[in-house]
């Protein structure tokens, strides 16, 4: 008889992971459901969003506000009432929608919204797993836990208000970058699309797109590649915005006056910012020049377009302003807590692409 120990399943180890990831991420949309929240603002309340009627130009961003509308169209009445029904007579769902301010007419829509954004916080976590798996090659288990860590981080972004399609933002833009290192370009295509309906932002999917193409395709090629998402995402935008063309608010809101400048006189968020920016800042820069080229290229090329743009456009001390290149921030910090915690020896994977 042998007696030798058999390996455990590898599938075990998965739904382990899968488990955590969905716990972690259920406790991060519960900070952010209640603290700040996301359905208190005049201008884009939850119920506004999902049926097109916020002001301009909170409603453009319409991806997971349209997908949540579709789900609840297509969705037999009689199953809507059996399912509110049963949410109204959990505790848990009813403090959330009491904390939330969440009318009771939206019940169903609410709970749609809540499971897409806790799978879009869990395909976070998926993604950084996998880039942490291509462009390192640190052990297995910093790639499970890191991505725990980097949820439990969002909460620090949390400022003055959430938004609807915060999580899409975090997951599409880590995934994006999933499919531009591993270079699947009909499945960044398509990632590029709903990015482009969930925020105006996602022509920064170009710029890790542009540094990892660079020597590995001819030029002419690459501009017709960046040409074709330049046109998609005008595309995108013009007919987001003739659908909403009549709804109240603006274009695009300018904030440097009203509110960049006026940070100078006040201490907190300037301090906050300063903070944020000094403990993130150490730990990316930290060994900088060990850390792969095309990960340093992309983030900061990202980080100055956003900066520029929310120090106009945004609201500064927001630093959910920020979530597009978080997923790179986190792989530029991991060799830095390896250095300050030796947790595992790392080798870089990827080839610099000078």
């Amino acid at each position: 008889m042998d007696t030798k120990e058999q390996p455990r399943p590898p599938f075990r180890r998965k739904y382990f992971i899968l488990i955590i990831y969905f716990f972690v991420a259920a406790l991060i949309l519960l900070a952010f459901t209640t603290y700040p929240g996301f359905n208190w603002y005049d201008k884009d309340m939850f119920a506004d969003m999902v049926y097109g009627k916020a002001y301009k130009p909170f409603v453009y961003r319409t991806l997971i506000p349209s997908t949540v509308r579709f789900i609840t169209e297509i969705t037999p009445q009689i199953l809507i009432d059996k399912i509110e029904s049963f949410a109204r007579g959990k505790w848990l769902m009813q403090e959330m929608i009491y904390i939330a301010g969440m009318d009771e007419e939206y019940i169903y829509e609410y709970m749609i919204a809540l499971f897409i954004m806790l799978l879009c916080f869990v395909g976070f976590a998926y993604s950084l797993r996998r880039l942490i798996q291509i462009h390192y090659n640190f052990p297995d288990f910093v790639a499970d836990l890191i991505p725990v860590g980097a949820l439990a981080l969002i909460p620090a972004f949390f400022r003055y208000y959430n938004q609807l399609y915060d999580p899409a933002t975090l997951f599409l833009f880590a995934f994006g970058l999933v499919m531009v290192s591993r270079r699947k370009h009909v499945w960044y295509y398509a990632i590029y699309i709903l990015a482009a309906f969930n925020k105006e932002t996602a022509p920064l999917l170009a710029i890790p797109f542009i540094f990892m193409e660079w020597n590995r395709i001819s030029k002419i090629k690459l501009f017709t590649h960046l040409g074709i998402q330049f046109i998609i995402w005008l595309g995108i935008k013009s007919l987001v915005s003739y659908i909403y063309m009549g709804n109240p608010g603006l274009f695009i809101t300018f904030n440097f006056f009203n509110h960049t400048l006026t940070m100078l006189t006040r201490p907190f968020p300037l301090l906050y910012m300063l903070l944020a920016f000094a403990v993130f800042g150490k730990l990316i820069v930290c060994r900088w020049r060990d850390k792969p080229l095309f990960l340093r290229r992309s983030f900061l090329v990202s980080f100055i377009i956003l900066t520029i743009a929310g120090m106009l456009f945004g609201v500064f001390d927001e630093l959910r302003i920020f979530y597009e290149v978080y997923p790179l921030a986190c792989l530029l910090i991991i060799p830095s807590l390896n250095e300050l915690f030796n947790i595992a020896p790392v080798q870089m994977k990827i080839k610099d692409n000078s």
